[in-house]
């Protein structure tokens, strides 16, 4: 009877782990995909900031616009150098 029990559990514990590693496995977004997500945000903020910049008149704001425009354009090369921004 005690050995029973034993099998069962070890039975039960193995189905769950089971279960969980698929949940996990089919739930948890993959490195690339976040890469994907990661550069498509990049590239919405360039083009805000390329309206921002025609939108505005002061010096000062269009110097901080281009240097953050620079920076996020030299991001987006490092993680995806085939882009066009990067030509």
């Amino acid at each position: 009877m005690k050995l029973d029990f034993n099998i069962a559990s070890i039975w039960a514990a193995l189905v769950t782990t089971g279960t969980a590693m698929l949940w996990l496995f089919t739930n948890i977004a993959w490195a690339a995909d976040i890469d994907r997500i990661e550069i498509r945000l990049i590239k919405q903020e360039i083009r805000e900031i390329r309206r921002d910049l025609q939108d505005t008149d002061d010096d000062t704001v269009r110097a901080y616009l281009e240097a953050e425009l620079n920076e996020l354009i030299d991001v987006l090369c490092t993680m995806k150098p085939e882009d066009r921004e990067c030509n």
